[in-house]
C-alpha cells in the first residue's frame, strides 16, 4: 500500500473518530508516516515475521507515541533534538552503525532493508572481485536493483 494512501486511511479512521488531521500533530503525522515506510520496506524484503499489517501498525504507533513522550518533559534547549529523534522509527538495520559493504557478513547484509539471502549473496560475490571504493562503484556494478540501492544508500559505508 503506498504511504500517501496509509496517510490517508489513518486521516479518515481519525475523523470517524471525531479528530481531524488538523488535530493531530506534526509528530504524529511523522510516525505515521515512518511506520508506514517501515511496513513497505519489510514487505519489499518478506521480513514482516508473519504479522498482517494492522498488527504492526498498532505496535509501531504505540512505539512512536512511547518514544515522544520523553520529548515533551525536556528543557527548551534540548526539545528540539529530542524530538526529531522521536519521531523516526528504528531502520530494520541498526542506524547508528553503517554496515561495510566490504567487510559485513551475510547475516549483516541480510539485515538491511531490501536485502535479502540471494542480495546478500551477490554483494559478497561481488566484492569478491575486487572491494567496493565507494558509492559509485557499487552502483556501477549493478549488484543490486535501484530500489535497493536507494534503500540502503544511507546505511552503508566502504
Amino acid at each position: 500500500m503506498k504511504i500517501k494512501t496509509l496517510v490517508l486511511a489513518f486521516a479518515v479512521a481519525l475523523s470517524g473518530l471525531g479528530l481531524t488531521t488538523q488535530a493531530m500533530s506534526q509528530s504524529q503525522q511523522q510516525v505515521m508516516s515512518d511506520c508506514a515506510k517501515e511496513w513497505d520496506a519489510l514487505k519489499a524484503a518478506n521480513k514482516t515475521g508473519g504479522k498482517s499489517y494492522q498488527d504492526f501498525n498498532k505496535d509501531c504507533l504505540s512505539k512512536g507515541k512511547a518514544a515522544e513522550k520523553p520529548a515533551a518533559v525536556t528543557t527548551p534547549a534540548t526539545a528540539a533534538p529530542a524530538a526529531a529523534t522521536a519521531s523516526k522509527t528504528p531502520a530494520p538495520a541498526a542506524a547508528t552503525k553503517k554496515v561495510n559493504l566490504n567487510t559485513a557478513t551475510a547475516a549483516d547484509l541480510d539485515g538491511l532493508p531490501q536485502i535479502g539471502v540471494a542480495r546478500s549473496k551477490a554483494i559478497i560475490e561481488a566484492r569478491a572481485k575486487g572491494p567496493f571504493k565507494n558509492w559509485d562503484d557499487f552502483v556501477a556494478r549493478k549488484v543490486v536493483p535501484s530500489n535497493a540501492e536507494a534503500a540502503i544508500k544511507d546505511l552503508v559505508s566502504f
